[in-house]
């Protein structure tokens, strides 16, 4: 995935996810195969957190993603939703 798809995809994702109200992988819009490699990228820049859950399958990154629980935006993901 290139960095200007990974832009649109994180943005997108942060239209969805609250600092207060917390949201599953699965109650977020969109392919979730995408949202779930979104919300890896989100959480190696410490932009949200919540319970991951990991697969077995890798890519050269590291572990996919299964699903994840009470996602929720950190300070560091607050930053980017007031621009």
């Amino acid at each position: 995935m290139y960095i200007d798809e990974n832009a649109h995809l994180i943005q997108a994702l942060l239209e969805q996810i609250h600092a207060v109200m917390k949201i599953d992988s699965v109650n977020l819009v969109g392919d979730q195969e995408l949202v779930l490699f979104g919300l890896r990228e989100m959480i190696t820049l410490g932009m949200v957190s919540g319970a991951y859950h990991y697969s077995a399958d890798c890519d050269p990154i590291g572990p996919l993603l299964s699903s994840v629980s009470g996602v929720s935006l950190t300070k560091r993901g607050l930053i980017f939703t007031e621009r």
